[in-house]
C-alpha cells in the first residue's frame, strides 16, 4: 500500500533552466501550445520560475543567472510526438527556437533538431 500511495505523489516533469524564464514560457506557448499554469519567485535573487502543461506533460522553468549554466553541458534532451515534424519544426523555429539539422528520416520515423 505505502508503494501505491507514494507512486501516485510523483510528478513526472521535465526541468528546464534558462536565463530568461519570460522569454522560455513565450517560446514553449508559442512553439508547442504550452498552457502556463503557475508562476513563483525563488530565493533573495528573484529567480523566476514556471509551470506549464504542454499536452500532459509538466515542464518547469527556472531562471538562473548566466554563471550558474554552463554553454557545453547538457544534462538531457526530450522528443514530441507531433503528425507534421516539418510544421512542428516551422512553429519552433518561428518561435525562436535554431534549427540545427533537417528533418531526417530514422528508422520508422522523421526527426528534426
Amino acid at each position: 500500500m505505502r508503494n501505491r500511495m507514494f507512486s501516485r505523489m510523483l510528478v513526472a516533469h521535465i526541468p528546464v533552466e534558462t536565463t530568461n524564464a519570460k522569454d522560455a514560457v513565450s517560446f514553449y506557448k508559442a512553439a508547442f501550445g504550452a498552457k502556463e499554469f503557475s508562476q513563483w519567485i525563488i530565493g533573495k535573487e528573484p529567480d523566476l520560475a514556471a509551470e506549464m502543461n504542454l499536452k500532459g506533460i509538466h515542464v518547469q522553468i527556472y531562471e538562473r543567472p548566466p554563471s550558474a549554466l554552463k554553454d557545453d553541458e547538457v544534462n538531457g534532451w526530450f522528443g514530441f510526438c507531433v503528425r507534421d515534424t516539418e510544421a512542428a519544426m516551422a512553429r519552433a523555429v518561428e518561435a525562436g527556437a535554431v534549427a540545427v539539422g533537417e528533418v531526417v528520416e530514422f528508422g520508422h520515423e522523421r526527426r528534426g533538431q
